[in-house]
């Protein structure tokens, strides 16, 4: 069957996705890395696609995949959904790839043919899927649809299919539902903004934040960061790129997101595009630029035979996000360390007015004895959050399985004089359920000197890309089939 395609638009015709998604604790494109994760190297292309076709349509569209690495590499190919827990976006059905298995040799190039055949009764607006090459073989997913680390997902690299199915009820809709204040660091406010889409195709929003003082002055306008697409019913944060100076006081921001139809969107949607106008959504939010950030609980649950697990309830009271860095430490009776994990300023974003639960747990042997735990937060106030919780441990825990100490610790982090044994970093695999991710362990003894220095932060926001829908490094290819559908 021959299938053709009538006219192309390209957007940066050859996009290239990042070379891999590595570790995750949870996600919707969550991967393990694999012991080869150092000589692995593939790209594909294109990296997204957004096509326009009629219910009943056909096409078919090659994705090309490069292997950089010195090596032959074995790929695994499938399809799976944009947005997991979605059955009114999927496309992943509409779907078939010719190969599920490719081998290639080192620095060739092979191509996978997908083809795309859209139900008769898919309902018009945006259907959404992903054609996955990885490393390792695919498994099912697990209930929520989401895939965890170690679960057989190696290093993957997606190709996005973007299909926005023909009619006269295609809608674009969108309302920013939060403007969100974000102490970066003291003196220095970041703005997070959540837009929602209330309409039945995606669309790809950019805005600015404008801050003014209590009397009506203008601070500065900064940009939002570059963002994917937001797709139909779901939310995204859009970030600023960069910070704006703040002191003490009474602020005003207000976001302004433009979003709307792309010419070719419009076209399928009957809309003259000449005709088309600028879609702009604004809210204001008047804040107090003040930090207040209070640690509102400590509770350690000891008990014999399960790991010792360490709850801390942060609520924040004021008007802005903070995002903390510090440390959390368990310590004996006379002082000795029993094990530590530090917080990284930026991986813990408290809302404001809103409470945030962080816990970790530490699965090796807890004598019977007396201990304290100590929790150290600099959030950008006038002072750090220092509380302190004892408790007991009326009876010696045996750990389920002792835990590896690190093959060379640093010596200043040993206690002195003995103890329950070597400091252990419990990292983003054995506890904060994915607050805390993979920090040094040098990091601890550094913020326990300089923590009340003020000498961390960032000079801007990143303005990293997040999500399901992520693209890296590449461009939009936006197809419109040659219908196949025998009558329309």
């Amino acid at each position: 069957m021959s299938l053709g395609m009538d006219k192309i638009l390209a957007r940066a015709a050859i996009g290239l996705l990042a070379v891999a998604a590595l570790a995750a604790l949870a996600g919707n494109i969550s991967a393990a890395p694999l012991a080869q994760e150092d000589t692995v190297s593939f790209t594909v292309s294109p990296s997204q696609l957004e096509f326009a076709a009629s219910p009943g349509g056909a096409m078919k569209q090659p994705i090309t995949v490069t292997n950089h690495s010195a090596d032959p590499l074995s790929l695994f190919v499938s399809v799976e959904d944009l947005q997991p827990g979605r059955p009114d976006l999927s496309a992943k059905s509409w779907l078939r790839i010719d190969q599920s298995e490719l081998t290639l040799g080192p620095n060739e190039t092979k191509t996978v043919n997908v083809t795309l055949l859209v139900p008769r009764d898919a309902p018009q607006g945006g259907g959404y899927a992903v054609v996955y090459f990885q490393t390792s073989k695919p498994v099912a997913p697990q209930q929520g649809g989401r895939i965890s680390a170690g679960t057989g997902v190696g290093v993957r690299v997606g190709s996005v299919f973007m299909i926005t199915v023909k009619g006269l009820d295609l809608s674009i809709d969108a309302v920013v539902t939060k403007v969100i204040p974000v102490l970066v660091e003291k003196g220095k406010m970041g703005f997070n903004i959540v837009i929602e889409n209330r309409g039945n195709v995606h669309f790809f929003p950019k805005g600015s934040v404008e801050l003014r003082d209590a009397a009506g002055n203008l601070i500065g306008e900064i940009p939002l960061a570059e963002s994917t697409s937001v797709l139909p019913g779901t939310t995204k944060v859009l970030r600023s790129a960069v910070t704006l100076p703040v002191t003490d006081g009474d602020y005003v921001a207000k976001a302004k997101v433009d979003y709307g139809w792309q010419k070719w969107q419009a076209e399928v949607a009957g809309i003259d595009p000449a005709k088309v106008e600028k879609m702009q959504d604004t809210a204001e939010r008047p804040f107090n630029s003040v930090p207040k950030l209070v640690v509102k609980q400590v509770e350690t649950v000891a008990t014999p035979g399960a790991p010792v697990r360490v709850v801390v309830v942060l609520e924040n009271q004021g008007d802005v996000q903070v995002e903390p860095g510090g440390y959390l430490e368990v310590i004996t009776k006379d002082g000795k360390g029993v094990f530590a994990v530090p917080i990284s300023s930026g991986s813990l974003g408290v809302e404001p007015h809103a409470t945030q639960v962080v816990q970790t747990e530490y699965p090796g042997l807890l004598p019977k004895g007396e201990y304290q735990v100590n929790t150290v937060l600099d959030y950008g106030g006038a002072e750090a959050v220092s509380v302190e919780q004892k408790f007991d441990v009326a009876k010696d825990i045996v750990p389920r399985q002792e835990p590896t100490p690190p093959s060379r610790p640093p010596a200043e982090l040993t206690p002195s004089g003995g103890g329950p044994g070597p400091w252990l970093w419990v990292g983003a695999g054995a506890g904060f359920l994915g607050v805390v991710s993979g920090s040094a362990a040098t990091y601890l003894v550094w913020r326990r000197r300089h923590l009340l220095a003020g000498t961390s932060g960032a000079e801007a926001r990143s303005g990293a890309k997040g999500g399901e829908d992520e693209e890296e490094g590449g461009g939009r290819v936006i197809r419109f089939p040659k219908d196949r559908s025998g009558s329309q």
